[in-house]
Formats: C-alpha cells, structure tokens, sequence
C-alpha cells in the first residue's frame, strides 16, 4: 500500500511544479507588443489597449465546464471586493476559435463583470497569441460531450502594468488574493 502512494506523489508532484516552474521561465517586465484579435463586436481590435489601467490576461474557453469559469468567477470576485477594477480591467483570450468570435467571447466574458472583456480570432491569430504568452493548448480528441469541448490549457493569469510591460505570470490554482495584491 506504501508503494502505491509513494508512486501517486511521483506521478502528480511533476505536473504541479512543472506549472510554477514554466511561470518563472517567463521574462518579465518586456513590454508586451500590440495584437490583434476579434473583439466584442466583431471587429479587429488592438490589445492590451494603452490606458491607466492594469491589464489580467487569462486564456481559455466559453464551453470549458470548470477551470476557466471557476477562475474567472474568483478572480472577478476579489477584485471587486478590493475595488480594484477602478485600475484594472480583464481580458479573456478565448482559445477555440471554432466555436467562438469575439463576439461570443466577450458575451461569455461579460457574465463575470462590465470590466471583463473576451476576445477571439482565427487559428494563425490565437496561436500566435497563444505562444507569445507560452500559454500551451489542445483540442483532446475524443472527449467531447454534447455541448462541452474539451480544451486542454495551461491555466495562468498574466498580469500587464498601465505601460503595458507584464509584470507578473500567476497559475490560476493558487491563492488568487495573494495575485489581486501585485494589482497596486
């Protein structure tokens, strides 16, 4: 009995620090270029947009069942309750480009606030997005149930300054009041 826990923490240490440790591989404090992406209108739209505010960049998906829904409801909640979204705003990059559009993405990113903002684009825009940022995904084959896509994503919460350098890489299963702090 022994030997199977011990196996059980071989098996699953890895995959929690292979999170922490692939944040910290990040560069830090570059200033992140301008992308384009559909926006909550359809239309090409520019982010991280230049403005006053601090920028919560999040990667996921409007079907996702848990992890992305579960992140975002946190995290709005605690920044509304540090009244932090006078100086921040959230924007969600919608993975699955072919079920969402900006459109769609920002609809879904709405239900978590006014200050939450989704975008979308085609395969060439989210995969360059998404590898600009290191956010890793993919479609699992074979896993999907009715309505719900199965999307396998890293879970990070990037935090962009006002000047639009990125400040901080965050995994989205740790404290997420410890995160809303770098928020100043």
């Amino acid at each position: 009995m022994s030997l199977i826990k011990k196996t059980s923490i071989l098996i699953i240490s890895p995959l929690i620090f292979s999170q922490v440790s692939f944040a910290e591989k990040i560069k830090l404090n570059r200033e992140i270029k301008s992308i384009s992406l559909q926006g909550p209108e359809n239309k090409e739209s520019v982010i991280p947009k230049r403005n006053k505010n601090y920028k919560v960049i999040y990667f996921g998906f409007t079907k996702c069942p848990d992890v992305c829904p579960m992140t975002l409801s946190k995290l709005t909640t605690i920044m509304k309750k540090k009244d932090l979204f006078k100086k921040s705003e959230v924007y969600f990059i919608n993975l699955d480009w072919e079920e969402d559009d900006g459109k769609s993405a920002n609809e879904y990113a709405q239900n978590f606030g006014n200050h939450v903002y989704g975008y979308s684009g085609t395969k060439e825009q989210i995969e360059g997005t998404s590898s600009y940022f290191r956010a890793y995904f993919n479609y699992k084959d074979g896993v999907n149930k009715g309505d719900l896509k199965n999307v396998d994503h890293s879970s990070f919460l990037y935090l962009v300054s006002p000047e639009n350098k990125l400040l901080k890489v965050y995994p989205s299963s740790k404290d997420l009041n410890t995160f809303a702090d770098f928020i100043k």
